[in-house]
């Protein structure tokens, strides 16, 4: 019966039990799956950052990327221990600052356990609190790179601005970062205003239940300090505000506006003075010890940006500009299109009127004659790109595997020398056309590889001759078929190169390359043969020069981890002759070569010296001067 009253627990011989091991089992392998996890993360990120250096090596590029990655890890370095600097530098002065008595209150009985709990571990909680929020702005600053760079590598333009009198560089390239920096400052102040407070209340230095007092001499000179900061601050940010009407998008133009001038310019100047004198109140505060004028201060600061930020320039554009538009916006009208031609340079161009008939002729037979020379002119463009999708894909897709754009391009080639309208898309790859019962991984990644080809129709639905148009129910055909046949192929003696690895339409990944001592490996599908196109196909094997090796064991599995997919390690059609092909958007290339330039969202494919290339449109921009690019419709 003594067994009963045993203080341990045994086992049926009374000997002790050890009720630890379970809970070191369960410590360990909860160690262990966070010791996995955190692995995990990290191959999945040196995965991603390895790949991307092997694509920009592969390309030629590898200066754009090692300038991105370092530009990067600096700001986030530097700004990021800024932030942590800061932000521990405050909770520390908080900490001194402390009262060394704090009077007994329901409030401080309550806070007592908590500043025993957090002060063993205050340095650490000081420097984990600054670490995170170093990391959270390290990351906002090392997304600013592009804005960055601009200032870093920025010229002058040798072109002052009407208003201020500045280089046009200051807007494109100074500007911005000057923005980035003063929000930063503002995000940094902030963030030490509220790391201090909560120091200030935990160690009594705000006492939210005294009746008076309820700030330290101590806290409340600190929080003046970062209070005026964060209001001086600001005043820097209402004086550079003033340089953003010049690419403000208003409703009428861009840039500076009649209310813009007399309104919101002057308004602005005023809010940076009072914003100066509401931080000196605030910093004089640190030895006056009274809220009272650095809070009529900073009323006056909230109404004023309300009254002459908001209602003012609303009085003024109601008043005196909507009643006398056209006059009183004349000037800004006049400099605005002067400085969209200058943009354009089109300074030189000669504007000349032209009188269209504006009524048809009064009688049907001159009304024929006017259809009938319509109809007969050849430069007159019959075939809508955006229409005729559809019929391209029904009478050339040719396999159920391809496919061309949703909306066709428009190009012109000299034909038979004449300059010809051609309506074209690229045969594209399009693998969900395939079989189900085709849609493993080697056919998906290493089969089914590429598109082929060109298809193309004459605008004017001419044919080749250009003198009388087709009535068929087909498009006059510039070129067509499988092998290509027609205008574009014959420009060149042995046609053009009709494979399409890389366009908009191409699959994530795709492996290819034979190894080096077989016949079998690296099959590619090329293109159907044959009078029906299903009687033969024929096979290739890639033989250029893009793409990352990818037969090495490491390199297969950084890959595996990129795409997910562990058949890139485990498949014996990737070998030591194979190479991946991914980032196949033309867009995407250039986006990722040249991160500095706006691209076009849609490239456009041209047949030159017989290869099918890619042709975007790209433009240098900056956030100032992006709207910019509507001004003609504006004028």
């Amino acid at each position: 019966m003594s067994d009963l009253f045993d203080d341990e627990p045994g086992d049926e011989g009374g000997r002790p039990v050890d009720m630890t091991g379970p809970s070191r089992r369960s410590r360990a392998l909860l160690l262990t799956g966070v010791i996995l996890a955190v692995l995990f993360i990290a191959l999945t990120a040196f995965a991603g950052f390895w790949t991307e250096k092997l694509w920009f090596d592969a390309v030629d590029f590898r200066s754009v990327f090692s300038t991105l990655v370092w530009t990067r890890v600096l700001l986030f370095l530097g700004f990021g221990a800024l932030m942590a600097v800061a932000v521990a530098l405050t909770m520390g002065l908080a900490y001194r600052l402390r009262p060394i008595f704090r009077p007994q209150s329901p409030e401080q009985i309550g806070l007592d356990r908590y500043r025993e709990v957090v002060q063993p571990v205050r340095r650490w909680l000081v420097l984990g609190a600054a670490l995170v929020a170093g990391a959270f702005a390290g990351g906002s600053a090392s997304g600013s790179w592009r804005t960055f760079l601009l200032w870093r590598h920025g010229q002058s333009y040798d072109q002052t601005d009407p208003y201020f009198g500045r280089d046009l560089g200051f807007c494109v390239f100074t500007l911005p970062w000057l923005h980035f920096l003063v929000g930063f400052a503002m995000a940094v102040v902030v963030v030490s205003l509220l790391a201090a407070a909560v120091v200030h209340y935990l160690f009594g230095g705000i006492q939210l239940q005294n009746r008076r007092d309820k700030l330290s001499p101590g806290a409340q000179a600190h929080l003046s300090v970062l209070v005026g900061l964060f209001v001086l601050i600001k005043a820097a940010d209402y004086w550079l505000s003033r340089y953003d009407l010049l690419t403000d998008n208003g409703g009428l133009i861009t840039g500076m506006t009649f209310t813009d001038d007399h309104a919101v310019l002057p308004a602005r100047n005023i809010l940076t003075g009072i914003a100066l004198i509401c931080a000196i109140l605030f910093f004089l505060n640190v030895w006056r010890r009274t809220w009272t004028l650095p809070g009529l201060g900073l009323a006056l600061l909230v109404l004023s940006s309300v009254l002459m930020g908001m209602i003012w320039p609303g009085i003024v554009q109601k008043f005196q500009v909507d009643p006398t538009e056209a006059d009183k916006e004349a000037p800004y009208i006049a400099r605005n299109i002067e400085a969209t031609r200058e943009a354009y340079n089109l300074s030189d161009t000669v504007v000349e009127s032209y009188g269209a008939l504006s009524e048809l002729p009064a009688s049907q037979e001159e009304r024929q004659k006017l259809a009938q020379e319509a109809l007969n002119n050849p430069g007159i463009r019959l075939v809508d790109p955006q229409l005729l999708q559809q019929t391209f894909e029904q009478q050339q897709q040719l396999r159920g595997f391809y496919t061309v754009a949703p909306v066709l391009d428009v190009d012109r080639y000299d034909i038979e020398g004449i300059d010809r309208d051609l309506v074209l898309g690229v045969r594209e790859l399009y693998q969900e056309g395939l079989p189900d019962n085709a849609k493993n991984w080697a056919n998906l990644h290493t089969v089914y590889t590429h598109g082929y080809g060109v298809i193309a129709a004459y605008g004017n639905q001419r044919g080749v001759e250009n003198e009388r148009q087709v009535t068929t129910n087909e498009p006059s055909w510039a070129e067509r078929d499988l092998p290509p046949v027609g205008q574009l192929s014959d420009q060149t003696p042995d046609g053009y190169e009709g494979r399409v690895y890389f366009g908009e339409q191409s699959p994530a990944y795709s492996i290819v390359g034979r190894a080096p001592d077989s016949d079998s490996s690296g099959i590619e599908f090329d293109l159907p043969e044959g009078p029906d196109g299903d009687s033969q196909q024929s096979t290739t094997t890639y033989d250029g020069k893009a793409g990352v090796a990818v037969g090495g064991l490491v390199n297969k599995l950084l890959y595996a981890v990129k795409f997910g997919d562990p058949n890139i390690v485990l498949s014996a059609r990737v070998h030591e002759g194979s190479r991946i092909l991914y980032n196949r958007s033309p867009r995407q290339m250039v986006e990722k070569v040249a991160p500095w330039l706006t691209v076009d969202e849609d490239p456009y494919p041209a047949v030159v010296d017989g290869r099918i290339l890619w042709l975007l449109d790209a433009y240098t921009t900056t956030e100032n001067t992006r709207c910019r690019r509507r001004a003609p419709s504006a004028t």
